[in-house]
C-alpha cells in the first residue's frame, strides 16, 4: 500500500470514529490510528489544539466526540503531500 492509500485509510477510520463517538473504544481506537513507536502530532481547529503526545490527542478526541456536532470530511477533496516520513494533510470538513 502506498503513502496515499495508507492516509486515506486512516483518514476513513477517523471519520468512522467520529460517527460512532464510543468514548469507551478511545484506547483501542488510537492505538489502530497512531503508532506507540512513531511520534504523532495532531493539530485541531483550535488555538488549543495542537497536541504532541499519546495523552493530549486522547483528550482532543474525546472532547470532540463528547462536545461537537457531526463531522464530516471530505476526504476525496483532501491534499494530501508526503516528504520522507512526515505528512501533512489538509481537507475540507464540515
Amino acid at each position: 500500500m502506498g503513502d496515499y492509500e495508507a492516509i486515506t485509510q486512516c483518514l476513513r477510520k477517523i471519520q468512522k470514529g467520529y460517527e460512532k463517538r464510543d468514548t469507551e473504544a478511545i484506547d483501542q481506537y488510537l492505538e489502530d490510528l497512531f503508532s506507540t513507536e512513531v511520534k504523532a502530532t495532531v493539530i485541531g481547529t483550535s488555538d488549543n489544539e495542537l497536541k504532541f503526545d499519546q495523552e493530549g490527542i486522547k483528550d482532543l478526541f474525546l472532547m470532540d466526540w463528547k462536545y461537537w456536532g457531526d463531522l464530516r470530511l471530505d476526504i476525496d477533496k483532501g491534499l494530501i503531500r508526503v516528504h520522507g516520513d512526515t505528512a501533512w494533510v489538509h481537507l475540507p470538513g464540515t
